[in-house]
């Protein structure tokens, strides 16, 4: 096991080196491999504790009666996925995982976190990591529900791109989606938010080449 992933984690957080691999251990950690659009967790399936994603990336979805695809958000390594179904104890869960590049994921039991907390101060260290966690992720899913809130494809196109260039303290960045997925979280129809993208760059808003963009001064 890589411990040198794990202890960039902000789940292990303030954990020393030397103790984190008695900390991991403790929390009865079973790894997992996928290949590029592999299933990692299945909507309607029990959760099966937090996951960890090592390595790779993964997309979490969501299909409604009729099978119609959203996606909730993106996954990088060192995300935590499914912690808050843990926390809940819901017994199936409302979303899927999917790779999207060949990835390895760790989970973690909640029961053996719980338990543990009580004896050893490096579990109440994750115990409090994974309550920011979820905190942080919860001021997200805010943040999507003010986005999807808004009528216009340019203004959720906007409001996401803005988003993007703020967390990478650059006007000019990657996406982690391609057309598709990027039109499936927007709740957009894929050529729609391709037509309003080229009217995008026309009017002078944006530049972008696949899922690089630019954000102009006149934004």
């Amino acid at each position: 096991m890589d411990y040198g992933l794990l202890a960039a984690c902000p789940l292990f957080e303030g954990i020393a080196p030397r103790e984190l691999p008695d900390a991991v251990g403790a929390l009865s950690p079973v790894m997992r491999d996928y290949e590029k659009n592999q299933t990692v967790l299945m909507q309607g399936d029990p959760p099966c504790g937090i996951g960890l994603l090592l390595t790779g990336t993964a997309l979490v979805v969501k299909d409604d009666f009729w099978g119609r695809r959203s996606i909730v958000t993106s996954l990088k390594q060192g995300d935590l996925f499914a912690e808050a179904f843990a926390c809940a104890h819901v017994p199936e869960l409302p979303v899927s995982v999917i790779a999207t590049a060949p990835s390895q994921a760790l989970f973690f039991s909640l029961e053996r976190l719980l338990e543990g907390s009580r004896r050893f101060q490096q579990l109440q260290n994750v115990c409090a990591s994974l309550l920011r966690i979820v905190a942080r992720k919860n001021l997200a899913l805010l943040r999507v529900s003010a986005l999807l809130s808004r009528r216009t494809i340019r203004e959720r196109v906007l409001g996401y791109l803005s988003s993007c260039a703020e967390q990478e303290g650059s006007r000019e960045f990657a996406i982690p989606m391609d057309r598709q997925q990027m039109a499936d979280f927007l709740a957009v129809d894929r050529s729609a938010l391709s037509a309003e993208l080229s009217r995008m760059k026309a009017d002078g808003l944006i530049d972008f080449h696949k899922n690089r963009f630019v954000l102009k001064e006149n934004t």
